[in-house]
């Protein structure tokens, strides 16, 4: 675990030396976990390479806080899952679900498709308080390295 921050450390002080400013890294680090949290197989990936080109990001850092949110998919799956369920409950009055049932390919997937509404629901709810969050935090992080203050931002 030591070896990993350290690591990390590394990296972070490379990126900065870059011409990164510490605000647009920590905004960078900060989408890239956010959008990784989302589990759906190779969205994530897409969604940060099109925001990465779109705003002007550094495509690495992007892609490499995709790659470490990864672990944390599974840990956030059922808080998402249940507050999207929630949203849609208070909001609709019933689950949502967006297959009818009808057919044997439907009665198959149709409980799925609702939780994955529910899941991509909640997620998009998170995303911007959790972007917000993570990257104020990134950032008071990144001001205690040397590099980050001679890069000012």
């Amino acid at each position: 675990m030591k070896r990993l921050a350290q690591l990390i450390e590394v990296k972070l002080r490379a990126w900065l030396r870059e011409g990164i400013s510490p605000w647009r890294l920590a905004l960078t680090l900060a989408l890239g976990f956010s959008i990784g949290l989302l589990p759906f197989m190779g969205v994530p990936t897409v969604l940060c390479l099109g925001l990465a080109l779109v705003l002007r990001l550094n495509l690495p850092v992007i892609q490499a806080a995709n790659l470490l949110a990864w672990p944390m998919q599974l840990i956030a799956l059922l808080p998402l899952v249940k507050l999207g369920a929630w949203i849609a409950m208070r909001t609709v009055g019933h689950e949502v679900n967006l297959i009818d049932g009808s057919g044997a390919v439907a009665r198959f997937i149709g409980p799925a498709s609702g939780y994955a509404t529910d899941l991509a629901l909640g997620w998009l709810v998170a995303l911007v308080p959790l972007i917000f969050v993570l990257t104020m935090a990134t950032r008071v992080v990144l001001k205690r390295f040397p590099v980050a203050v001679n890069s000012a931002a």
